[in-house]
């Protein structure tokens, strides 16, 4: 079995026709994939996460101002249809 950074696909699909992704992405891949470097689908994946974290590395966000907030639901099968909507 290969390990995480040995897996690569055999043909990947080209990201301008493959119909799994979203025009976002595609264009999110397409910014990100002209950096120079190999295009990130034809990346191992732990060598694509690690593109993205330098990525994401390289900007400076401002996130002054945003206020984070947590929202915790509880699934309880038991409880009613009315009691859920509630």
């Amino acid at each position: 079995m290969k390990s995480g950074t040995d897996l690569k696909l055999e043909n990947p699909v080209e990201v301008e026709v493959d119909p799994h992704l979203s025009r976002g992405v595609k264009a999110f891949l397409k910014v990100l994939n002209s950096s120079g470097g190999p295009p990130l689908e034809t990346l191992p994946p732990l060598e694509a996460r690690e593109g993205l974290v330098s990525a994401q590395d390289s900007v400076s966000v401002d996130l002054s101002g945003i206020e984070e907030s947590e929202t915790l639901q509880r699934h309880d099968p038991r409880l009613r249809l009315a009691e859920r909507l509630s």
